[in-house]
């Protein structure tokens, strides 16, 4: 689909199941603010829906209609990259989907319902001043016993999330902010994890030489990596024969020729400990999506 600038229109992607795109409006409000994949809200028949900006088209085929406004930029920020777009409009024609729907689907559930929250809950981390250490904690030990407590596991810990603080007992937010009154922590917005980390799962040691079928799948698929070409494959194997290796080393080599790889799960209980595996291998590249 062709992208104009300053054509005063945008396709977008609503969450409907209709096998269409249609085309808005763009009001004085939001003048030169809306690009391809951020979340709006539009009028839809009788109601009003969310959608995904898909483009900027140059002119808009409505047989005469007047066009309706866009009502609302949900979040300034695209919730879709562009690599993403064109991934999933290029999976709702493959799949004959509805393309609100394909793109809906790729979206967290609190971004998809129109009023929900769209931005993450923030999250407060508590660490010990730098100035702060076990001598303070023992100070404080006999007239503020949970302050003390909460000090000395910060002191330990390098930082906690104040969520996991306030388990450590009645009052205890009021007493992480009376450490920080005192200069004993300092509180700050806590970044998102990258992906979650399965923790206390065993990790299979790394395997140093393959199977003779093992190296024989390995070929096939590293040839097909190397030609950056498509092609399906089936790799046949009982249960603890060995084909996870296969698959890592394939996405090695793939991310080796600076290239990515998406490995799915067939079943949502194997998800734990395939996660550890693969983090063990790759580290804090890897990104679960569920």
């Amino acid at each position: 689909m062709p992208e104009g600038r300053d054509s005063g229109l945008v396709d977008v992607a609503v969450a409907a199941p209709v096998r269409a795109v249609f085309t808005y409006r763009v009001p004085p409000a939001l003048a030169g603010r809306l690009r391809p994949g951020q979340l709006v809200e539009v009028p839809f028949s009788r109601t009003t829906r969310r959608g995904v900006v898909l483009g900027m088209p140059e002119r808009a085929d409505a047989d005469g209609r007047e066009l309706k406004p866009v009502r609302e930029l949900v979040c300034d920020e695209p919730v879709l990259t562009g690599a993403m777009l064109r991934t999933l409009r290029w999976a709702a024609d493959y799949y004959l989907a509805p393309p609100g729907e394909m793109v809906f689907a790729a979206l967290p559930p609190p971004l998809r319902k129109r009023g929900a929250a769209t931005r993450p809950r923030r999250r407060m981390l508590v660490r010990p001043a730098p100035s702060a250490g076990s001598a303070d904690a023992d100070d404080i030990a006999r007239r503020a016993p949970l302050q003390a407590r909460i000090l000395r596991a910060l002191l330990a810990d390098g930082g906690r999330e104040l969520a996991a603080l306030a388990g450590m007992g009645p009052g205890a937010r009021q007493a992480v902010r009376a450490l920080a009154d005192k200069g004993l922590v300092v509180l700050g917005e806590a970044a998102a994890p990258v992906q979650p980390v399965p923790a206390g799962l065993p990790v299979p040691p790394p395997v140093e030489h393959l199977t003779r079928d093992q190296e024989a799948a390995l070929a096939v698929l590293v040839e097909a990596v190397d030609r950056g070409a498509y092609g399906a494959y089936l790799l046949h194997g009982v249960t603890g024969s060995g084909k996870t290796e296969v698959y890592l080393r394939a996405i090695d080599r793939s991310l080796a020729r600076g290239r990515g790889a998406i490995l799915l799960v067939p079943e949502i209980s194997l998800t734990p400990p395939l996660v550890a595996r693969v983090v063990a291998r790759f580290g804090r590249q890897v990104a679960v999506q569920h």
